[in-house]
Order: C-alpha cells, then sequence, then structure tokens
C-alpha cells in the first residue's frame, strides 16, 4: 500500500467498497462485515470502524485499523471521505 494508490483510489473510487456503501452497510447493522474488510486493507471500511460509538473504549484496535494508512504518510488516508454520511449512532 503507498500514499500514490491510495490518493487514486480515493480520488476514482476504484479497487475500494465506496464510503456510500461502507454507510449502508453499517445502517443496515453489518459491523461485523465492515469490520472484516477493513482488517483486509479496505480504507473507507478502516475509517468508518474507526469511528463507530463502539469504538470508544478501543482505541488500540481503531489505531491497528489505520496503520497501514498512516505509514504512508498520506494523512488524508485516515480522514472521513468529504460528504460521506456518518456511520450510524444507535
Amino acid at each position: 500500500m503507498d500514499a500514490a494508490d491510495l490518493d487514486r483510489r480515493t480520488r476514482t473510487l476504484s479497487g475500494c467498497i465506496p464510503p456510500e456503501l461502507v454507510s449502508r452497510l453499517l445502517e443496515r447493522g453489518h459491523v461485523a462485515v465492515v469490520e472484516s474488510e477493513a482488517r483486509r486493507g479496505e480504507r473507507f471500511c478502516a475509517v468508518a470502524c474507526a469511528r463507530l460509538p463502539g469504538a470508544r473504549g478501543r482505541q488500540t484496535d481503531a489505531r491497528e485499523l489505520l496503520a497501514p494508512y498512516v505509514a504512508t504518510g498520506w494523512w488524508t488516508a485516515t480522514e472521513e471521505p468529504e460528504n460521506s454520511p456518518r456511520p450510524p449512532t444507535s
């Protein structure tokens, strides 16, 4: 994984699970699926999981999910995509 590849995937939403789909999965209660994909390297899933209310108190897990993206040096990779819906809070 490198910054250029992450940038391309973010701009084109190709080769990844788009943030809108991630939000829909979470809204429908498929947290385990999103977490599984996050651990497989899906950036939008990792960012969403790190922001889930259930992640509070599990900062180590959130850091582990985001670590590969932080390691690229491309900090945008750890940010929530613009205009993406927030994960549900209930």
